[in-house]
C-alpha cells in the first residue's frame, strides 16, 4: 500500500500497489487516485508500508495476506518466554 499527497498537498489517499519495476524506479497502482499524480513539489510526499522490504525498523511488521504469516520487527529484543500468539484459521 502507498499513502501520500500524490499531488495536492492538503488532499491525502491510500492506494494499492500493482507493480514495482526496479529498472525503471517505476511502481504502478492498482487504482488511480481521485485527485490525480504529480511530481515536483514538496507538498507531493508518500511512503509505501505493509512492504517486506521496508520492514526493517523496531515495531514494524508486514502481513502476508496470501501465505497468512505475519514477520515482525519487535520493538526491543524479547526473551524466549516471553511470546504468546494466538491464531485463528477464520477470522
Amino acid at each position: 500500500m502507498d499513502w501520500g499527497y500524490f499531488k495536492a498537498g492538503f488532499a491525502d489517499d491510500f492506494l494499492s500497489v500493482k507493480a514495482i519495476d526496479e529498472n525503471n524506479n517505476t511502481i504502478t497502482t492498482a487504482q488511480s487516485t481521485m485527485f490525480g499524480f504529480a511530481a515536483g513539489e514538496d507538498s507531493r510526499r508518500w511512503y509505501a508500508f505493509n512492504l517486506l522490504e521496508e520492514t526493517d525498523s523496531p515495531g514494524e511488521y508486514f502481513i502476508d495476506r496470501s501465505s497468512g504469516i505475519l514477520y515482525f520487527y519487535p520493538p526491543v529484543k524479547p526473551e524466549p518466554h516471553y511470546w504468546n500468539y494466538l491464531c485463528w484459521k477464520n477470522p
